[in-house]
């Protein structure tokens, strides 16, 4: 089922979600996360972000990490993962 448009805050071009804002997990009965419904982190990363921050385990300096801030210059195998790293972001297959 779609929300209506008007009381819908995700944004309805999402490619992930399709504008619904939310998503499930496709999960045996009783198992964790059965039944569940989770902001969409493509439309609503500030929604889905506290359940990703509790998920990762990451301190609040590793939080603020960006891929900018990863030195590549004269380091080709690091310039090789980041470019790894961001194409499987753009693309994320079996999460």
């Amino acid at each position: 089922m779609q929300p209506n448009s008007s009381t819908s805050d995700a944004a309805p071009s999402c490619p992930k979600c399709k504008g619904i804002g939310y998503f499930n997990r496709y999960v045996e009965v009783g198992e964790p996360g059965f039944g569940e419904i989770f902001p969409c982190p493509w439309c609503k990363p500030q929604a889905a972000m506290p359940r990703l921050q509790k998920i990762a385990r990451l301190s609040e300096s590793e939080l603020a990490r960006r891929f900018e801030d990863i030195v590549t210059e004269g380091r080709p195998g690091t310039a090789r993962m980041l470019a790894a790293c961001r194409q499987f972001l753009e693309q994320p297959q079996h999460i």
